[in-house]
């Protein structure tokens, strides 16, 4: 019930992204965490007189990591974006293959399919721009990164977020 009531507050407040306002990642990454929390506060049955700080402590830590994970992402695809967009520049490739550099980077195989989608184009316009990204040394023959894209992407990646409690309740 406190989840739903937390999620309510959250909507009422406009945040109704899930993943801002549903803690559910976090949940799966701290299952047992979150289960000492409930049986702390609730004692074996609920009770207005049970102290709920602990939860409210779990809930805006949960919430804290998660938006900060995002943040984090945002960051590093931001850093990537860039560093493919200067590439593509200076080898004179066409705008659109952001789209597959980018994917490569983070470390997805570049399929046509999924590439041609992506970029809303035809089928022989993408595989004329995974050949030339194959040419330019960017991808290999198999639509993997090339050394040159996983050297930009261990220099964006951010540090490692640590799990912390925000509260000492």
């Amino acid at each position: 019930m406190a989840r739903c009531l937390q999620t309510l507050v959250l909507a009422r407040e406009g945040t109704l992204d899930p993943e801002f306002c549903s803690i559910e990642k976090y949940l799966g990454r701290n299952t047992q965490d979150y289960y000492d929390v409930l049986a702390g506060v609730g004692h074996g049955r609920w009770s207005p007189s049970n102290d709920a700080r602990p939860w409210g402590d779990f809930s805006i830590t949960a919430h804290h990591t998660q938006a900060s994970a995002i943040l984090k992402r945002t960051k590093e695809t931001e850093r990537v974006w860039n560093e493919l967009e200067q590439i593509i520049k200076a080898k004179q490739l066409p705008e659109r293959v952001i789209y597959a550099l980018s994917d490569a980077t983070f470390g997805y195989k570049v399929r046509n399919a999924t590439y041609r989608v992506m970029a809303e184009i035809a089928d022989a316009v993408a595989s004329r721009d995974l050949k030339l990204l194959v040419d330019s040394g960017l991808l290999t023959a198999g639509g993997i990164a090339a050394p040159v894209l996983i050297g930009i992407r261990e220099r964006t990646r951010e540090p490692k977020i640590e799990q912390q409690r925000l509260f000492d309740l």
